[in-house]
């Protein structure tokens, strides 16, 4: 109840923020509310075309990591609290590099949106390396930090820290990749409206090999959680090659918004 309420509290709070600024401080897009509605049927077909591919990624992916979570939660109490612990550690890393995505979507459709197909594409390059340049470094840090941060945790056996370590490690270890995709998707593929595309590679890589492989690894082989996750996050690797082979074939540079 109290992480629904403070949730709740806290989305609360964003939203006057973001209204606050959008008309208080007359921002850009501030304007009445008719300017709002005032929209044309093509309109509405283009945006709805892209969104329903993305808002299923999202939804299928979302559900996706839920079932790693009842998996693992399977393999015993101390496993799941492994896995929460080193979960929200990691999200510490992951997040904030994950805002790269945001930043890629809005700059990279920006060239593509003005005609400028061969500049949105070398953004997109330099994006991406970046992205697993900063993999690189947070995953070191990931590393460097865990054993002081799994300390402030107080895990009722030993196993449960040492779970903990190891699962990070493989965290980190794929967080360069792992930050490739994301990129990938969140920023380069949806810039040039290539949802769908996007939407099929993540929502099999995660029901038809994270999914399976994580009851699988925790049902039937039975291995230690670490074990488990690292299985689990081949998918990730796997997510790669495909999205690199999609990124290399500039099927997504496109201008969504031409002639509208």
């Amino acid at each position: 109840m109290g992480a629904a309420l403070s949730t709740s509290i806290a989305r609360a709070l964003e939203l006057v923020l973001v209204l606050c600024i959008v008309f208080l401080r007359k921002n850009i897009i501030a304007g009445k509310i008719k300017e709002y509605v005032g929209w044309t049927k093509e309109f509405a077909v283009k945006i709805i075309h892209n969104a329903i591919p993305t808002a299923l990624n999202e939804t299928l992916w979302g559900i996706g990591t839920t079932m790693y979570i009842a998996a693992y939660a399977r393999v015993g109490i101390t496993a799941h609290a492994a896995v929460q612990v080193s979960g929200a550690i990691n999200s510490l890393f992951i997040l904030a590099a994950f805002s790269i995505g945001d930043a890629a979507l809005i700059l990279i459709g920006q060239r593509l949106g003005a005609g400028e197909l061969d500049y949105g594409y070398k953004l997109g390059k330099k994006l991406l390396k970046t992205g697993v340049i900063i993999g690189i470094i947070a995953g070191i840090m990931l590393i460097l930090v865990a054993n002081p941060i799994i300390s402030l945790f107080n895990f009722d056996t030993p196993e449960g820290a040492e779970y903990t370590f190891y699962i990070l490690v493989v965290y980190a270890v794929s967080m360069p990749i792992v930050l490739f995709n994301g990129i990938n998707i969140v920023g380069v593929l949806r810039s040039g409206g290539d949802t769908r595309y996007a939407m099929v590679v993540e929502s099999i890589a995660v029901w038809m090999i994270g999914v399976p492989m994580a009851f699988f690894t925790t049902r039937v082989l039975k291995l230690p959680i670490y074990f488990c996750v690292l299985l689990v996050r081949m998918e990730e690797f796997i997510k790669f090659f495909v999205l690199l082979k999609r990124f290399l074939s500039k099927k997504w540079v496109r201008n969504v918004i031409k002639n509208l």
